[in-house]
């Protein structure tokens, strides 16, 4: 301590002379560098940064990631400022020890980044001299098509262990269901519930490359007995997953070609053992793979970029290397540019991980039968087979086994060996980015020759992965598993307000452009308004122990903060660098402030903000509890779904708050200009209006040509009830046709989708649905509609409504003018109570009639399309003297399955439920009451068979709801 202060004393004498923007960055770099010296003591002390031991030195805890972002800081402000650290290493008496950039430990970590001047490129080890110039043209990019039936798809993300294990168990689930339907379902009997399946998983390094599909076709010349040879035809990039680009020139540059030195890992041709399998062998396989740029490759590249005359684009990273290597904008047209170019195509790798062949018979199961006889039937078979074609295969590769139940899920404790593992490449990978604070990887994960963000776990059994198939976009049963987010130190410059499409406040983080794993990232998270204060606000309070809840909360402009790309997608803001950031700050921004405190007003549409608390149930100021329930529709209708508040100060404690507070903008979608597309969608959905041809992008294509601002717009301008094209529809047709992505067919499509919409009408229940009133939903719209039998009947409701103070609790002296409303809902008309509608409800559809321009949406959509009255509600009230109705299916569960004639699914459900059935879920169980069997109805009939389960014809039916 005595040390330090010393050096302060001699520091304060010497930055007087700087100027105001190399007074903050000194400031900084001492800051830094005394901060950094701190970590390594403490680590080198015997723990690691920001561990035990480093709390006996006040030393924040820190991770790896935000000591190699503090690092990098460091050496950047070095670079950019070499007289700050030549006064730094003089004034601290250090010397070379004074900053990691010196060199006080181990070797720098510093970014690839050519300084400015310097030429860009490398010249490769084999360039020859230039020695005449040919003409080559360069043709456009031609794009390739994968095979159909297998795309080339990504893989979902595990960011942490749970998220890993969570993964293992919706796999476990997949496979048991699997194997119940196998048994018949005798696997749910008693005394079969502890039946368990051997599993294998296979861990495998993610790389970080380039994907590649490479193209094989089935040789027409007689193939020698017991094998079938395929050629190289073309190889193409991942692209969308359907299609991508051509680089077949640059893999048989690469490859392909005649090597002393033996390392071209791309065969010609593939000679595949078929003896035994008796059927014709598919026309064509793929084998995909990643492609690399070793690391040691790269760092040889960089050193090289700033050679003069050296045409080497340079790259932030390896993995920009290998796609720019691989995928030049422009074939060399000079031979010492050939020659370059095939030197640096030379020194690509690829590393092969599947392989996929063409349908060859009408069942979509035939390619992968074949496979499975000719490669293996599992990964470590196909790895073998890989690897005897002549590619390679990312190395090291682990296997685990485990046994699944039904009854026990699995756990961290079941997958050590996957878990470890993931560990182990985690720390070879940080080691060879920094290592200065890692010790050297054991075991081969630390040959690892290219760069790795994570480990792929996938089932090994082909059949397995089968059962557990593919969603549009990634395979369920494979995942990878990331490493941590990585980290940068920068700026803070303001705070942006960003209104989501569901009505979410976030506040944004404008930040100084900083470099974050070779992407430029200029916006960051900032999570939620109390994590923003708790991370970029000093942990202080005043000495006499008062409040300081009433004044202002804001930061100065240009503190240093730690950013993040979590699963290198999404920027964050994780924590502020610096305690006392006020000496730090740069002279430029020394009077500006950052406000920190939530909007009390929506900045979009200018509605009071709320906050919802989404988590789990909490105290409130009266110490009670608020639980959210749901109804089978997925409905809240309980006491409270989602408890608000408006945004005051004061209102929020620190628990609540960090259980998960969202800002939202409390005004209605239509209202709000960044909501209100999805307010349409949900409109004109299939559960509400119908309208086809409408996706979210077309919508807002049309709401920016102020064509559509309310759902009656559409019918209004197509001529609602009324088929009679005006020239006013006409006109506007042709103006959606000219639209992006739109056309005349498209339009036309529309068009009559909503004459066809407006002329058949739509249920009362699903035009309630379509005005978007919170907290009413499918199931609650039905009993709504139910209640009130019509549109005229219900928007008078909604009328009355709007005249009432505000309050749902009856005032004590019972005047008229404090009739609760929505009588018909509460029971207050001397009905029955509507079940299933709760005061949340009735809250949203108070709040809906206040307000005027929803109401007249509302008026204006009946207006215009035809709103069939609730069958439902009128057979209530012819039937309503009578206590003995007989109703078919009382408190029946009823199932259907197949076609019914005249009558789509959800019409058949909605009478089922008229005549008393009390669900009518998509799965037979032993709950199951009836299941009512259509045209093609097939499986769970037969499994309402065998469960005993009765079941009836579709006739039978139509004559039960018809009598």
């Amino acid at each position: 301590m005595k040390m330090a202060s010393t050096a302060s004393d001699a520091l304060s004498k010497s930055i007087e002379t700087l100027s105001g923007d190399e007074k903050s960055a000194y400031q900084e770099l001492s800051t830094l560098s005394a901060r950094i010296r701190q970590l390594d003591e403490s680590y080198y002390g015997g723990g690691r940064p920001g561990g035990d031991e480093a709390r006996d030195t006040a030393t924040s805890e820190v991770s790896d990631d935000e000591y190699d972002a503090l690092a990098r800081r460091e050496a950047e402000l070095c670079t950019k400022h070499p007289n700050l650290l030549a006064l730094l290493e003089e004034e601290s008496g250090l010397g070379k020890r004074a900053t990691r950039y010196g060199g006080r430990v181990g070797q720098l970590y510093e970014e690839s980044v050519a300084p400015d001047g310097a030429e860009k490129g490398a010249k490769g080890k084999g360039s020859k001299p230039k020695k005449s110039r040919k003409s080559t043209a360069t043709a456009k990019r031609k794009k390739r098509r994968h095979l159909e039936n297998a795309p080339m798809q990504s893989l979902d993300n595990a960011m942490d262990e749970e998220e890993a294990v969570a993964w293992l168990n919706r796999v476990r689930r997949l496979l048991m269901a699997s194997h119940r339907e196998d048994m018949g379902g005798e696997a749910e009997e008693e005394g079969n519930s502890t039946i368990t399946i051997p599993v294998q998983v296979m861990a495998e390094p993610k790389i970080d490359g380039l994907s590649l599909s490479l193209r094989y076709q089935l040789k027409e010349s007689e193939p020698k007995s017991g094998e079938s040879a395929y050629d190289f035809v073309w190889g193409a990039t991942r692209g969308d997953g359907t299609q991508g680009e051509d680089v077949s020139a640059a893999v048989k540059s690469a490859w392909m070609g005649d090597s002393e030195e033996g390392h071209f890992s791309i065969p010609k041709t593939l000679i595949v053992p078929t003896q035994g399998i008796d059927r014709d062998p598919p026309e064509l396989i793929e084998v995909r793979g990643e492609v690399v740029l070793p690391q040691m490759a790269f760092e040889e590249f960089t050193k090289n970029a700033t050679t003069a005359n050296n045409t080497m684009q340079t790259f932030s990273n390896a993995r920009n290397a290998a796609s720019g290597i691989l995928l030049r904008s422009k074939e060399p047209t000079l031979e010492e540019e050939i020659e370059q170019t095939r030197f640096l195509r030379s020194r690509l790798e690829f590393y092969a991980y599947d392989i996929v062949a063409s349908s060859v018979a009408a069942s979509i199961d035939e390619p992968s039968s074949w496979l499975q006889h000719a490669v293996g039937d599992n990964g470590e078979a196909m790895r073998d087979s890989l690897t005897d074609f002549g590619f390679r295969v990312p190395s090291p590769v682990v296997m685990q086994s485990l046994d699944i139940s039904l009854q026990k899920e699995v756990n961290e404790s079941d997958v050590t060996d996957l878990l470890e593992y993931h560990r182990s490449l985690m720390a070879a990978r940080d080691e060879s980015a920094q290592s200065t604070h890692k010790g050297k990887a054991d075991g081969p994960e630390a040959d690892i020759s290219y760069h790795i963000d994570g480990v792929v776990y996938k089932l090994s059994s082909f059949a397995e992965r089968q059962v557990c198939g593919s969603s549009s976009r990634t395979p369920r049963w494979a995942i990878a598993h990331k490493f941590p987010p990585q980290c940068a130190v920068t700026r803070l410059l303001d705070i942006d307000i960003q209104v989501g499409r569901t009505g979410a406040l976030t506040p944004v983080a404008i930040l100084e452009p900083v470099d974050l794993g070779g992407v430029m990232v200029a916006r960051a998270s900032l999570h939620n308004f109390y994590f923003a204060k708790k991370m970029l606000l000093p942990d202080t309070a005043p000495e006499d122990g008062s409040s300081t809840s009433n004044a202002t909360a804001s930061v100065k402009k240009g503190v240093s903060v730690l950013v993040s790309r979590a699963g290198d997608v999404i920027p964050q803001v994780m924590k502020r660098v610096f305690d006392d950031e006020e000496e730090i700050a740069p002279a430029e921004y020394s009077d500006e402030r950052i406000s920190l405190e939530a909007p009390v007003e929506c900045p979009a549409c200018g509605s009071l903000t709320t906050f919802e608390f989404v988590s789990p149930p909490r105290k409130k100021k009266d110490g009670k509890r608020n639980n959210k329930k749901k109804d089978s529709d997925g409905e809240s209708n309980g006491d409270v779904a989602i408890d608000t508040m408006e945004a005051e100060e004061g209102e929020l404690d620190d628990a609540d708050a960090e259980s998960g507070q969202v800002l939202r903008c409390s005004g209605p979608q239509l209202l709000c200009q960044p909501r209100a597309v999805n307010a349409l969608v949900y409109a004109y959905s299939r559960a509400g209006l119908d309208v086809k041809g409408l996706s979210k992008s077309k919508l807002r294509h049309l709401m920016e040509e102020e064509i559509i601002r309310f759902p009656s717009d559409l019918f209004v301008v197509f001529g609602g009830k009324s088929e009679d094209e005006t020239s006013g529809s006409i006109e506007v047709l042709s103006k959606i046709a000219d639209l992006a992505g739109w056309g005349e067919l498209s339009s036309q499509n529309l068009a009559e989708s909503v004459r066809t919409v407006a002329s058949e009408g739509v249920p009362l229940s699903r035009y309630i649905y379509s005005l978007g009133i919170p907290m009413v939903g499918t199931h609650v719209s039905q009993l709504v509609a139910s209640a009130y039998g019509s549109a005229d009947s219900f928007l008078e409701a909604l009328e009355d409504a709007s005249k009432h103070d505000g309050t749902i609790t009856p005032d004590e002296n019972d005047g008229e003018s404090n009739k609760m409303p929505f009588a018909a809902l509460t029971g207050e008309d001397g009905s029955e109570k509507v079940k299933g509608i709760g005061p949340s409800a009735i809250e949203s559809l108070l709040s809906f009639s206040k307000e005027k321009v929803l109401m007249k949406a509302a008026r204006d959509l009946a207006n215009a399309l035809n709103v069939h009255d609730d069958s439902s509600h009128q057979t209530a009230a012819l039937d309503s003297g009578s206590s003995q109705q007989s109703l078919q299916f009382e408190g029946m569960t009823v199932v259907f399955t197949g076609t019914l004639p005249g009558m789509s699914r959800t019409k058949a459900q909605n009478a089922a439920k008229a005549l008393g059935a009390k669900a009518t879920p998509s799965t037979v169980s032993k709950s199951t009451s009836l299941v009512v069997e259509g045209e093609k109805g097939g499986k769970k009939a037969r499994q309402a068979r065998e469960l005993g389960v009765r079941v009836i014809d579709s006739s039978e039916f139509m004559a039960l709801i018809d009598g």
